[in-house]
């Protein structure tokens, strides 16, 4: 993190990177938003675009902090925020990835079962799973 105290382009860098990413992830939403007829298996990507939304926003906030003369309490208390909640979505993002892989998995494995079998609501509780796992 020294160096990006010290070296102002690899800040902007991350800034910039970070804003392509909550544009592209934003770009996700709308379009899974506006989609008509979902399968129940798109709400897993739409599960996926949250954490890494939130991540994008949070991932500047370190570098920033550590910049600004804050006093010791304040400084401390918004790092840990943001390197938990960092934390936080990057574990939820791995976690609805190995959801989506084993979706995708049973549904070229056994195709007509999984068609019979998944529903929006099986994958509502396997994201509420996920959220749940990630949150310990």
């Amino acid at each position: 993190m020294a160096v990006l105290i010290v070296n102002g382009s690899v800040l902007t860098m991350l800034v910039t990177i970070n804003a392509v990413v909550v544009a592209c992830q934003l770009f996700n939403l709308i379009v899974f938003h506006f989609w008509r007829d979902k399968q129940p298996f798109v709400l897993f990507h739409v599960a996926l675009a949250w954490p890494s939304l939130l991540a994008s926003f949070i991932t500047p906030g370190t570098p920033l902090v550590r910049m600004f003369p804050w006093r010791e309490p304040a400084s401390v208390v918004l790092i840990s925020l943001c390197g938990g909640s960092y934390e936080l979505w990057t574990t939820l993002s791995q976690i609805v990835l190995v959801a989506i892989s084993v979706d995708r998995w049973l549904s070229v494995e056994y195709p007509i079962t999984y068609r019979h079998r998944i529903t929006r609501r099986t994958v509502r509780w396997i994201i509420l799973l996920t959220w749940a796992v990630s949150a310990l």
